[in-house]
């Protein structure tokens, strides 16, 4: 899931420039693009099994958050 975590840092940075960030990547963008390219060449490697496994996990943790979001929405204050 790293993979997920250097889009979504390429994504912000571009969608929303002015924002106040107590870290900054050192070499942007060049460094969250390494670890992308990288994280795909891992994955490309891994053995079909894990490729399932992983996609499983993933998938049951996309649930667990969505499920967690609608019901602290629908909490009353």
């Amino acid at each position: 899931m790293q993979h997920i975590l250097h889009l979504s840092l390429l994504r912000l940075r571009k969608k929303e420039p002015n924002t106040i960030r107590p870290f900054r990547v050192p070499f942007y963008p060049i460094l969250p693009i390494i670890g992308l390219i990288c994280c795909v060449a891992l994955i490309y490697y891994l053995s079909n099994t894990a490729k399932i496994a992983s996609l499983g996990w993933g998938l049951i943790g996309f649930a667990v958050y969505f499920v967690m979001t609608r019901m602290h929405k629908t909490k009353p204050v």
